[in-house]
């Protein structure tokens, strides 16, 4: 009996970008004192993925996102401004569900679409 494995390959957003537009989005509706402490970190969860050996520290796999986000051990803000920023957050977030995922997938079409065309 001969076992296949089949690999596909799957698309997705570059997470460096992504995660680039998200702190850009923070910065859009928050304070701006907060926008120089926004740090970002891209975290690949599947034990399937691999990464390179000279890949940038905040990028992690698994468990070595903890170790780095620990080695953060100064508070820069203040609970006050972490709950005011937890609040703006909840005001703009969208209601989770199908529709939701709907509208980012179009956005995200019609993103790449415009790029293809320029």
């Amino acid at each position: 009996m001969d076992t296949t494995i089949i690999q596909k390959k799957i698309r997705f957003q570059n997470p460096l970008r992504q995660s680039f537009r998200h702190i850009e989005m923070l910065k859009k509706i928050t304070s701006p004192e907060l926008h120089e402490h926004y740090k970002s970190v891209v975290v690949f969860t599947s034990d399937n993925c691999e990464l390179k050996n000279n890949t940038a520290p905040n990028v992690c796999k698994g468990l070595t996102a903890i170790r780095h986000i620990k080695s953060f051990d100064q508070d820069i803000i203040s609970q006050s401004q972490l709950d005011d920023l937890v609040d703006c957050i909840r005001k703009y977030a969208m209601q989770r569900g199908f529709k939701t995922d709907q509208y980012h997938i179009q956005n995200l079409k019609n993103r790449h679409a415009m790029k293809i065309e320029k």
